[in-house]
């Protein structure tokens, strides 16, 4: 029910004035009056837990009270000044306060007595006062007045809105939670900004509306109202009329600080605990903070955990939803709902049995009402195997009668193979023998065998005698021709060997038989191809094979690798040297000329060694032509030998000369 709230006005005259009862004194001038306005009481202070069920009135300074205003969507912009009295004109002043700390306006007011001084405050486009004071009797005798007032909330600003709480609860589970309530109705807060705050509890508040100071385990879920646009919240209109608002929470619940507050019992992973009671509370509250009493509490919540296991190939759903196992095999459901689970097996397998609970029988469906003693329901399947019929026991059955079934058949003529063609007949099945001559299909392979190839003990000769092959003895067996060939010996990979290896009766000079022939493909030296003749002669080969070395014609001729003189076994340089003089007298000098034939640039080396004794070593390099001259060998005296030792170390050369001087 709603609730009226009077509070009597308080105003603080902070100067000394005379008032009086009403005489009819006059004054002919004007007294200046002050007034400063810097509080204003009415509101809610904010608390948590328990003390938000109930509002605790507050006094704020201007500044706050504006500031509130606006971060509740309802400005306070205006400030109305009226004062009145005998004798005089009313004085009417309207003053812009948005964004003020404080009011101070002041007035030449006709001095008299019995003047009445009323201010109010407004919100914007609103005409309802929201704060007011007033004061009656101030005589005014031409002595400056100055007021401080304190305004107070109106009763339509205390009036909080009127809400019956939670009509109805569903889809609770340990994490979702769906609230309805009729939109409540306020007298100055219209509906779309109207709060609504959801508190969740473990004990119930019923008879204990007196000890809500105590009361700490209510937990506050949350708050939306339709301005805001809470997702949580959805809302049913006829029209323009709002009929129905539901709040619906989903998910983990947050941890400490955050909008919703973490359980402190049962809910340490975020879930409503299995079994735990808990009951929700819905108050509305006006954009002024202002709470109603209501404290009517929903009923009694608890959720249950269904388990739910699969063994084998299948999957179970349930109705409601929420399991689809196996992919989610647990849900919560509310107390006292009933759960049908349906097990469906897959393709090649079948339903065998529930385990876990009695209230499940042998059906695919079973209809359960979880409780804090339901254990984990298990769906049982088998792999389904078909099982024919046999009836003559020859482990083959018929085709077309068979059993599908987990488990073998109790009836012993029940085997896993089938195709047998006449199951009256212990010889015919597929694994028979086949008998020739009597038009009978023995191996049930679709054909009769009219007539037999041979008789047993009958024998024939097999293989050929052509070439080096031998025939052989092939027997009859089971009046068939066994496939042996006893003692023959068969063809063989033809080769080059005169004989008729292959049994085709093809000599091998006409069997195209070929080889690589040929020692090696260096140099001017490559393989080619030989056939073979008739007498099993390798013939004709094309390849080319070494030669002598020609040492100028710039050629591998021999096929070593090696190209004329860097062939140092066939083909070798020569160095020769002349004197000039060739025969020097007594102390005249003389030059030493070496030539390497074929002409080649190359170091040489000359050494001298004379009989007087006397040494040189000279080192030069030879030109183009091979050719190189050490000049001016110093003369020696009469009948002194000098020995020149000359040597091309690269090509491997030593030469020596002597002469003796005139």
């Amino acid at each position: 029910m709603k609730k009226l709230s009077f509070i009597p006005l308080l105003i603080l005259l902070v100067v000394n004035i005379q008032c009086g009862g009403g005489g009819d004194r006059t004054h002919s001038g004007t007294t200046p009056v002050s007034i400063e306005v810097t509080e204003v009481t009415g509101g809610t202070e904010t608390g948590s837990g328990a003390d938000q069920l109930s509002g605790a009135v507050k006094t704020r300074d201007l500044a706050s009270a504006v500031a509130d205003g606006a971060g509740e969507g309802r400005q306070l912009s205006l400030c109305r000044f009226t004062i009145t009295g005998p004798g005089m004109s009313d004085m009417v002043r309207d003053v812009d306060i948005t964004g003020k700390p404080s009011i101070s306006e002041t007035f030449d007011v006709p001095s008299g007595v019995n003047r009445k001084i009323l201010i109010q405050m407004y919100v914007a486009n609103d005409d309802k006062a929201i704060y007011q004071a007033s004061r009656e009797g101030i005589h005014l005798e031409d002595v400056p007045v100055a007021l401080d007032m304190k305004l107070e909330a109106t009763a339509d600003y205390f009036q909080p809105p009127v809400f019956e709480g939670v009509m109805s609860i569903s889809n609770a589970e340990s994490r979702s939670v769906k609230l309805s309530w009729k939109p409540a109705a306020d007298n100055i807060t219209p509906h779309d900004r109207i709060q609504y705050l959801v508190y969740l509890s473990t004990e119930s508040i019923v008879g204990r509306e007196d000890m809500a100071g105590e009361f700490i385990n209510t937990y506050s879920l949350g708050k939306g109202s339709v301005l805001e646009g809470d997702p949580l919240m959805s809302y049913e209109y006829d029209g323009d009329e709002l009929l129905l608002i539901s709040y619906e929470y989903e998910g983990a619940l947050p941890s400490e600080g955050d909008v919703i507050v973490q359980l402190d019992q049962g809910a340490s992973s975020g879930r409503l605990e299995t079994g735990m009671p808990y009951y929700f509370i819905v108050k509305a509250k006006d954009e002024w903070g202002h709470v109603e009493e209501n404290l009517a509490e929903s009923e009694e919540v608890v959720v249950y955990m269904l388990d739910v296991a699969v063994q084998g190939s299948g999957t179970v759903t349930s109705q409601p939803a929420g399991i689809n196992c196996g992919e989610k095999c647990s849900e919560d459901y509310l107390r006292g709902t009933e759960v049908t689970l349906t097990a469906q097996a897959d393709e090649e397998g079948a339903f065998e049995s529930w385990t876990g609970n009695e209230q499940c029988g042998g059906a695919e469906v079973c209809n359960i009402i979880p409780d804090e003693d339901t254990p984990t329901i298990t769906a049982k399947f088998c792999q389904i195997i078909r099982y024919f019929q046999d009836g003559d026991g020859d482990g083959y059955g018929d085709s077309a009668m068979y059993i599908d079934s987990c488990t073998e058949p109790d009836q012993d003529n029940y085997v896993e193979l089938d195709e047998d063609c006449d199951d009256s007949n212990r010889a015919i099945n597929p694994s028979a023998k086949e008998i020739c001559g009597n038009d009978t299909d023995e191996d049930c392979d679709g054909i009769a065998e009219k007539d037999c190839d041979c008789n047993d003990g009958d024998t024939r000769t097999c293989g050929t005698d052509t070439g080096e092959c031998v025939s052989g003895v092939e027997s009859c067996v089971n009046r068939e021709w066994s496939g042996v060939c006893v003692d023959e010996i068969g063809p063989s990979e033809e080769i080059c060997d005169g004989k008729d290896n292959d049994c085709d009766g093809v000599p091998d000079g006409s069997e195209n038989l070929t080889r690589t022939c040929g020692s090696t493909d260096v140099g001017e030296c490559s393989y080619g191809t030989e056939s073979c003749d008739d007498s099993g002669e390798w013939i004709n080969c094309d390849a080319v094979y070494p030669s002598d070395e020609i040492c100028t014609d710039n050629k591998d001729n021999d096929c070593d690798g090696n190209i004329d003189y860097a062939d140092s076994a066939d083909c070798k340089y020569s160095m020769s040297l002349s004197v000039n003089p060739s025969s020097p007298d007594a102390n005249e000098a003389a030059n030493v000329t070496v030539t390497i034939t074929p002409a080649i640039s190359t170091t040489v080396t000359m050494d001298v060694t004379g009989t007087d004794p006397y040494t040189q070593h000279n080192e030069m390099t030879t030109n183009s032509s091979g050719q190189a001259t050490f000049p001016s060998i110093p003369g020696g005296a009469s009948g002194i030998t000098d020995t020149i030792v000359v040597e091309a170390p690269d090509l491997g050369l030593t030469e020596t000369i002597s002469f003796t001087y005139q």
